[in-house]
């Protein structure tokens, strides 16, 4: 009888144990001001196609998670250097792939040359770009991805704090070229009620949830998990749809 309660309590505990060993403290996640991946929606709320698939993630692996804005120099350093701190939409590069754990893609955003209808520009290579000025966003992979392909901030790169500026700068004939996510560039297409066209893409993206390398691995294993269980579900079709996403 004796011998019977101890094994109960012993199969109890050790179920105790490894759920315990599963469980995680609240997640912090930061990203940044970028419509319509992830932005500052009405009541202080974060929202946007990624964050709504990141949304989906945590939910599904039953997570407690807190999302914040910041900008992207901040959230990129922050999350680099601290473990259980997740980042997102960060764009998958050869120079970063070292230093995280990737979940995703969340969604492809390509990289694109984007101008306005009316203009006469053609651009068939990259380099077709460089007897133009290109407006791109300063310190993102995108930016240093030009620069390392022979772009020069004091000749044909003009460089924005923000994304926000660049339509504007386009739309006032101050750049010729706007350099930026096909989807981001569509996004403020459509807000500005401007003809901004995609006329050429520089190179396939995938954007995803980030962790550095000192995460727990548990915690990235569950993620994972999560996210291939949900990610052809009909919940992330609605989010796409949502958003006018086509992969």
């Amino acid at each position: 009888m004796y011998r019977k309660i101890n094994y109960i309590f012993t199969i109890l505990a050790l179920i105790f144990l490894q759920y315990k060993s599963f469980s995680f403290d609240e997640i912090k996640i930061y990203t940044e001001e970028k419509p319509p991946n992830n932005f500052e929606g009405p009541n202080n709320k974060v929202t946007g196609i990624s964050t709504e698939i990141v949304e989906e993630i945590f939910k599904n692996a039953h997570i407690n998670y807190s999302i914040e804005i910041l900008p992207w120099a901040r959230a990129l350093d922050t999350a680099s250097k601290n473990k259980d701190i997740g980042l997102y939409s960060l764009a998958r590069t050869p120079d970063r792939e070292n230093s995280f754990y990737w979940i995703g893609p969340l969604i492809k955003n390509d990289w694109s040359f984007f101008t306005r209808k009316n203009s006469k520009i053609k651009i068939h290579k990259l380099d077709d770009a460089k007897k133009y000025l290109v407006g791109v966003y300063k310190q993102s992979a995108l930016s240093n991805y030009l620069l390392e392909n022979g772009f020069k901030a004091d000749k044909n790169l003009d460089f924005v704090n923000e994304e926000k500026y660049n339509p504007t700068k386009l739309e006032r004939n101050r750049i010729d070229i706007w350099a930026t996510g096909l989807l981001v560039g569509l996004f403020h297409a459509k807000e500005h009620k401007t003809t901004f066209v995609p006329i050429y893409t520089i190179k396939e993206v995938g954007l995803y949830l980030a962790f550095n390398k000192s995460t727990d691995k548990n915690l990235i294993s569950t993620l994972e998990k999560s996210f291939d269980k949900i990610k052809n579900s009909e919940k992330i079709k609605s989010i796409q749809k949502k958003y006018g996403y086509k992969k």
